[in-house]
């Protein structure tokens, strides 16, 4: 896998950001309405592209930050390989990229998830039908053993449609 700056997101509307600033910006979001509930969804999407001759493949990483009925914010990391992947290695690579991405903003808001409603949640690229069946059991089973809650298709939003939108 090619060296990324684990730290950096970019914001579509503020630009590039470290990922201190994201928590904040995640932390103002909340605080702006803290009587709602909100879900912190991360999700990680990958695809291939022929670029140059080459095979690359894309990995993004979606952080979202969504407040019922009032929104929310996208923030993303991506990641280019030349390595090639068969598809539950590609799989496997998303789902850490998402676990790892969970583990450094759980350190950051460990305070803030217990004293808000903040539901976090890792979204997984797999669903119960399709190419990727086979996996859910296991996918589910390392998110869950990590501490997480784990969705999976059709409801997997940050993965299946924001960091899809991003590769």
């Amino acid at each position: 896998m090619n060296k990324r700056k684990i730290n950096t997101y970019f914001s579509p509307t503020k630009g590039e950001l470290s990922l201190t600033n994201v928590m904040a910006e995640i932390a103002e979001f909340v605080a702006e309405r803290p009587d709602l509930t909100y879900t912190l969804a991360i999700g990680s999407d990958s695809q291939v592209r022929n670029w140059n001759g080459s095979s690359i493949t894309n990995f993004v990483t979606a952080i979202v930050i969504h407040g019922k009925g009032r929104g929310g914010k996208v923030f993303y990391q991506k990641t280019r390989s030349k390595e090639k992947y068969v598809l539950q290695t590609r799989i496997w690579e998303e789902a850490m990229m998402s676990l790892d991405a969970a583990h450094r903003l759980v350190e950051g808001f460990s305070q803030m998830l217990e004293n808000l409603a903040v539901n976090l949640e890792i979204h997984i690229d797999v669903g119960k039908k399709g190419k990727t069946n086979t996996m859910v059991a296991e996918v589910i089973g390392a998110v869950r053993g990590n501490g997480f809650e784990p969705v999976i298709k059709p409801y997997s939003y940050a993965s299946s449609s924001v960091a899809d939108s991003y590769t």
